[in-house]
């Protein structure tokens, strides 16, 4: 793994993790990790004093990926494939600031979170399937990239299911393409 690399995301994502923090402690009813989703950090009636701190997050976020993806994409020769997934996951980050924006109450920032999650597990997929059939990247990421689909596929029927919350699934996809991101970046800048 680039050191590098791995610093900077470590210290994006901390900025991250402390506006949110910031944001749940300003929320009235007091912010449960697991009865909670993360979009309601960013409600400006639920979260008068907080919202604004979840912005702020998510917004530094979204640029801070937008240069991850852009150096990421910096060593190769760019094929139309990957060209497309490049366009699709800098997409994804301007669905990330669309989030940050409009309040968890509006259907447009309902709507682009679900696009949101959906252009990162695209453009994430289409990036492995091109490395592992040039022989570019380690196996390990296949399974890496396998499992995240099959977080984000499972999830979604446990919730359509009523087995699983929302709230759960939000936290766990987020999670897990913030740490993809984080891995994927550094294993690609190494090769």
């Amino acid at each position: 793994m680039n050191i590098l690399v791995m610093i900077y995301h470590a210290v994006l994502f901390s900025i991250f993790m402390i506006f949110l923090i910031i944001s749940g402690q300003k929320l009235p009813s007091g912010y449960m990790f697991f009865d909670n989703t993360i979009s309601a950090l960013g409600s400006r009636f639920g979260n008068p004093h907080g919202w604004i701190y979840f912005s702020i997050a998510t917004i530094i976020l979204a640029i801070g990926l937008m240069f991850s993806i852009t150096y990421m994409w910096s060593f190769f020769k760019l094929t139309f494939l990957l060209k497309l997934s490049y366009v699709v996951e800098i997409m994804g980050c301007i669905g990330i600031i669309i989030i940050a924006v409009f309040d968890d109450s509006t259907r447009i920032h309902t709507v682009t979170a679900y696009i949101t999650y959906v252009l990162f597990i695209l453009g994430i997929f289409v990036v492995a399937v091109c490395f592992l059939f040039k022989g570019e990247i380690h196996p390990e990421t296949i399974v890496a990239v396998l499992l995240l689909l099959f977080i984000y596929i499972v999830g979604s029927i446990l919730v359509s299911l009523d087995l699983f919350s929302i709230e759960h699934q939000e936290w766990l996809v987020t999670i897990c393409l913030l740490l993809f991101v984080i891995y994927i970046s550094g294993t690609i800048c190494d090769l």
